[in-house]
């Protein structure tokens, strides 16, 4: 068991990087500039973007159509019920109806 912990103790031993480590590994870290022009860097956030405002506009497309078709809806719905007002009155006001025929016409 000695033995073990031995090995352990030289596996774990703390170890002194080699010069210039700390320098390289930020090097690595920080973002590099690019070469390219900034609509070429942009370009996915000017697509994005783009695909946002059509979503939007399609999304408030269909708010309107569905706005519309419920306004139409309702305006079907009340002169329905109007013209049922209208046809009741007319069957109580006058229960039969009588078409005068001019004398020698039939139909």
């Amino acid at each position: 068991m000695r033995e073990l912990e031995e090995e352990l103790r030289e596996a774990l031993a703390r170890i002194e990087p080699p010069g210039g480590f700390a320098e390289r590994v930020l090097a690595r870290t920080h973002p590099r500039v690019s070469a390219r022009p900034w609509y070429a860097r942009y370009g996915a956030v000017a697509a994005m973007i783009a695909v946002t405002c059509g979503l939007a506009v399609v999304g408030y497309q269909r708010h309107v159509d569905q706005e519309r078709a419920r306004k139409l809806v309702f305006a079907l719905n009340l002169t329905a019920a109007k013209l049922a007002s209208i046809q009741q009155r007319l069957k109580t006001a006058a229960p039969v109806v009588r078409i005068a025929q001019p004398q020698g016409e039939e139909l």
